[in-house]
């Protein structure tokens, strides 16, 4: 029998050692405070530095991190370049540390500058610039590396970013298809920075990848009228990215000192890039400055393969829902608007709660199932339209399905061009005038009834030799009156623009799935409801469900649900008059059902506590829908 010796055995074991060290995270705590010496080495809180010009004559390492004194202010400007890198996995991290957040005082530069470096996570901070007198970004991320380098991990987490004139958050590249990638910005406040409030931007046409910004609030950014090359005053502007996600956030009072006669800024937009989802989003009360925009969300130039969905758009001055392509962008194809609502937009300037601009061609969108006011009262200037059409350079853009009201005066449809079914197709909308002025301006003329619009041989509303589209009352909830909800987490609570009973639009619409439409419809409407939910599908964003005749909406104040941000449990209350069978069920934001439960409640308040494999779920947003024979509650959760 063969025996190792105990040398053997001890070589054997330094050699493992050796081996592994190089894989062992060496990371380091640093702290830095309003009592500390920059002569200590900021290992500790006793130890801690003074300064942020100390902390810029450090490199720092993967699982580094830089931690201030909550509750105070520090002077300076943090810079980090290639010598400061970390990882996705270990981060290099910039938080605040004890008792509140602290305070980057940036004065007239940069609160944060990483050059050609990435793997950092800057989190539970605030950085403040010194307003008209700063030069620079609040946070910026720039990469100019050659060899089309895409630089791994940014996470920039319950920030504050103020009095900026550049914008308050901008992830740069300009050296072809250098960029970042997995970058990820959440829970920010960015407000009262000149140039604009989230921006991104590439000098290849998708020079950055995988892109999330969510649960963010940017306000008051003005624009600035000494820029008058291009828009400023934007909420979030994101350029350049392949995979991104917008959800979640809320945009308003930006661009009112934009200068660009050209263009203008938008709440919520991106450009030439793919692959992009913006929804759950609320964008209000945005501003064109000079002449030009000040919209809700837009599709603008080189945008493909994207999608606008479960958006709240009002009281802009500029478009609700927005497609342009600027002259001289890449080609802007295959993108898609559906069950969003765009309210009292269009303020300023003629312009439509939907919109379509072509500076140069774009082709194969649609645009379905949303529902779109425009009032006339109140302007800032010009006549709003539901629907506006700025010229016909573009093809095979389709609308479906969507519920169209026009009041005080405002346009249905305003083409000045009138152009053919091979440009744009509208097929199976409802279009209603709540003040019996009906007006289509279509080319030369002006209709006044769909039905004069149809027997003009435009080609519109029909199929083949059947009508379609309609021209009724399409009786929904609150007309004209969603107001503004400051609380995301319950953009579903808008009560506005669903249908009652007895809708003329309940199974109304096109079935999409079906040829020559082709296009998916989705698995759900705005309110979070499945659809189809009777015989058919509705018309507009809301889908009535027919077979209780109640919609996914709260309809017992003492019914609830929590925690809203749950893990591994949820706890349910239910009032009832009588004894009966409840059921419960969890679905995805897509409307698939991951989970049902049946319970029995008691009479009068009962309440109970489900588990069953919650705790597996990724995060993300559930709908708990919550119903017996007579009732039916829905509550908006997030994982």
């Amino acid at each position: 029998m063969n025996h190792t010796s105990t040398s053997g055995k001890r070589n054997s074991l330094i050699l493992f050692v050796l081996i592994f060290i190089p894989h062992i995270i060496f990371a380091t705590d640093y702290y830095v405070r309003s009592g500390g010496n920059d002569s200590k080495t900021g290992t500790s809180i006793s130890l801690a530095w003074k300064t942020i010009a100390k902390v810029n004559t450090i490199n720092f390492s993967a699982g580094d991190r830089i931690l201030f004194e909550g509750g105070t202010t520090f002077s300076g400007n943090i810079y980090f370049d290639s010598s400061d890198a970390g990882t996705s996995a270990n981060p290099i991290v910039i938080t605040s540390y004890g008792t509140g957040r602290a305070l980057v005082d940036a004065g007239t530069s940069y609160g944060f500058f990483a050059y050609n470096t990435a793997g950092v996570s800057i989190q539970n901070i605030s950085f403040s610039g010194s307003g008209s007198s700063n030069v620079k970004d609040g946070i910026l991320f720039y990469n100019d590396l050659a060899g089309d380098i895409q630089l791994d991990y940014i996470r920039i987490d319950s920030v504050e970013v103020s009095g900026f004139n550049e914008n308050g958050i901008n992830i740069g590249s300009w050296n072809n298809a250098s960029g970042y990638q997995n970058v990820t910005i959440k829970n920010a406040l960015v407000h009262d920075n000149a140039r604009g409030g989230i921006s991104s931007y590439a000098q290849a046409i998708y020079g950055h990848k995988n892109f999330t910004v969510s649960y963010s609030k940017t306000y008051n950014n003005p624009g600035r009228p000494d820029i008058t090359s291009v828009s400023s005053g934007s909420g979030i502007v994101m350029g350049g990215v392949d995979g991104m996600l917008i959800e979640h956030c809320e945009s308003y009072n930006n661009g009112a000192q934009n200068g660009h006669l050209g263009g203008g800024p938008v709440g919520i937009w991106c450009w030439s890039s793919n692959n992009v989802i913006i929804q759950y989003n609320e964008s209000h009360h945005n501003h064109a400055g000079l002449d030009k925009d000040g919209g809700g969300f837009d599709f603008d130039g080189g945008t493909t393969n994207s999608i606008t969905q479960y958006n709240y758009s009002h009281d802009n001055e500029g478009a609700g829902l927005l497609f342009a392509e600027y002259t001289g962008a890449t080609p802007m194809i295959n993108d898609t608007i559906r069950y969003n609502i765009s309210e009292n937009d269009g303020r300023k300037n003629n312009y439509g709660g939907l919109e379509f601009y072509g500076g140069s061609p774009f082709s194969n969108c649609t645009v379905y199932n949303n529902t779109v006011f425009a009032n006339g009262k109140g302007l800032v200037n010009g006549v709003p339209s539901v629907v506006y059409l700025y010229g016909s350079n573009f093809s095979n853009v389709s609308i479906y399905n969507n519920n169209f009201i026009s009041d005080d005066n405002a346009y249905l449809i305003n083409s000045g061009d009138g152009p053919s079914t091979s440009v744009i197709q509208f097929k199976g909308n409802n279009y209603y005038s709540a003040n019996s002025n009906f007006q289509i301006l279509w080319g030369a003329n002006t209709y006044t009834s769909l039905a004069q619009w149809k027997s003009a041989a435009t080609g519109q509303e029909m199929e083949g030799s059947n009508d379609l589209g309609m021209s009724d009352d399409p009786k929904v909830l609150n007309m004209g009156a969603g107001g503004t909800i400051s609380d995301l987490t319950s953009l579903q609570a808008l009560t506005a623009y669903q249908l009652t009973a007895g809708s003329p639009l309940i199974d109304a619409g096109l079935n999409l799935n079906l040829s020559p439409y082709s296009c998916f419809p989705g698995k759900q409407d705005f309110w979070g409801n499945p659809i189809p939910s009777g015989s058919g599908y509705d018309i507009g964003a809301n889908e009535f469900d027919i077979t209780t005749g109640i919609k996914a909406e709260n309809k017992l104040a003492t019914t609830s649900v929590y925690p809203t941000l749950f893990d591994d449990h949820l706890t349910i209350s239910w009032a009832s008059q009588n004894d009966n069978h409840l059921k419960v069920e969890l679905f995805d934001v897509t409307g698939d059902r991951i989970f049902s439960k049946e319970v029995i409640v008691n009479r009068g308040l009962d309440q109970f506590t489900i588990s069953e494999g919650l705790h597996t779920l990724s995060t993300g947003v559930y709908f708990a829908v919550i119903s017996n024979a007579e009732s039916r509650v829905t509550k908006k959760l997030v994982k």
